[in-house]
């Protein structure tokens, strides 16, 4: 399943210039974002912007939403009226979807999400996902779903047969250690289960 398979060029744009910018406003992507000297080109016109919001917003797939307060990590000046925007979690897996680096993504999310591990954790780890890993955490976004502890076990599965991708997230996995607990105790959950199903056959 492709990063792009519901989300329109415009969509992909503001997802995109959200996980390498940080938070923005509406009027950055209507207006062209005016910054202290000068100011930048729209990304789309006000139309077009609210069939975006409407889309991958709240209401919709749940990829962007208003931040709450103004936080003082803004990057840009923000219009008296207008709300900082960026990703929300399963957005963050969005951007990863589409490519965004996730050095630049990280930085954002430890400042956005500074105390969820979870997805912190996910972005540091994702270097060394394969494609089926991220298509299954897209599967599970277009159903308006994010992945939990139980899909990060699940996973590790696809990496089952790659000693050396393996070994860079549980490297990842470590740093992070309320994150590799639970995980760890999911993976026990699950072998456990199939163990107790062998023993009825």
């Amino acid at each position: 399943m492709r990063s792009d398979y519901i989300l329109t060029q415009a969509e992909r744009k503001v997802i995109s210039a959200l996980a390498k910018s940080g938070a923005l406003t509406r009027y950055d992507f209507t207006l062209g974002g005016k910054r202290v000297r000068g100011s930048r080109t729209a990304l789309m016109s006000s139309e077009t912007w609210l069939k975006v919001w409407k889309h991958i917003g709240p209401e919709g797939l749940n990829l962007i939403h208003h931040l709450r307060g103004r936080p003082k990590t803004l990057l840009l000046p923000v219009k008296r009226g207008s709300k900082p925007i960026w990703l929300t979690e399963a957005g963050v897996y969005a951007a990863l979807m589409l490519g965004a680096s996730p050095k630049m993504l990280l930085k954002n999310v430890k400042r956005y999400y500074p105390e969820n591990q979870t997805v912190q954790c996910f972005v540091e780890a994702s270097p060394y996902l394969n494609p089926d890993a991220l298509r299954y955490c897209w599967a599970k976004i277009v159903n308006k779903e994010t992945p939990t502890i139980k899909d990060y076990s699940i996973i590790l599965q696809f990496h089952a047969e790659n000693p050396e991708a393996l070994e860079g997230i549980l490297k990842v996995l470590k740093k992070y250690p309320q994150v590799y607990v639970m995980v760890k105790a999911e993976i026990s959950k699950r072998f456990e289960t199939v163990k107790e199903g062998l023993e009825t056959l």
